[in-house]
């Protein structure tokens, strides 16, 4: 295991502990893309997904096996290919009884969140509609949580996108905004939208 795919799951598990044991993360000890593409940090955004890649069948049986519990995974809109991979990986869940959900990894325009989930319906991919987790807060509460979230990743992202992302959260009053699928929008798992 590299030093970098150590400390991504140090991060990994500081950032689950603000949730507690009611959220598990699965590591499926994937490298991270600069690693197992052999490219630079700065490439990893505009690749493409290979659909050759190993990855995306291990993710594909993972997401598999965990049987009936919710998932949640990138929805891919900043264009980070493990992020492609990731959601790539678990399309055929999006269709399934298993409840699942995808999340919009950086605050994006108003708009644009809508039309890549149209598109990705129009590919025949998965039909997503916006639900929201957690209760609305006051605003600086709910940047307060999120900066303190997003810095558990703080090997991959500077203060600048960091305030950036806590700012988006206001946008829902403090919830997230999570494109999930029927099943679990059937376990009621968000509030309305």
């Amino acid at each position: 295991m590299s030093f970098v795919t150590a400390l991504r799951g140090r991060e990994d598990e500081v950032w689950r502990r603000q949730y507690g044991s009611a959220l598990s993360l699965v590591d499926l000890n994937m490298k991270d893309a600069p690693l197992r593409l052999h490219c630079k940090p700065e490439e990893v955004y505009g690749l493409t997904v290979n659909p050759n890649d190993k990855w995306l069948l291990k993710i594909e049986k993972a997401v598999e096996q965990r049987g009936g519990d919710a998932v949640v995974l990138p929805l891919g809109l900043g264009g980070h290919v493990d992020h492609l991979v990731a959601r790539d990986g678990s399309l055929k869940l999006a269709g399934t009884e298993t409840p699942c959900a995808f999340y919009e990894e950086l605050p994006v325009e108003a708009g644009v969140a809508e039309e890549f989930v149209r598109e990705l319906e129009r590919e025949g991919k998965f039909a997503l509609t916006p639900g929201f987790v957690g209760a609305a807060v006051d605003g600086s509460a709910a940047v307060k949580r999120k900066r303190r979230a997003v810095f558990c990743y703080d090997s991959l992202i500077d203060d600048a996108t960091v305030a950036k992302i806590a700012a988006g959260c206001e946008v829902y009053g403090g919830r997230e905004r999570l494109w999930v699928n029927a099943a679990w929008q059937g376990a009621e798992l968000t509030a309305g939208s």
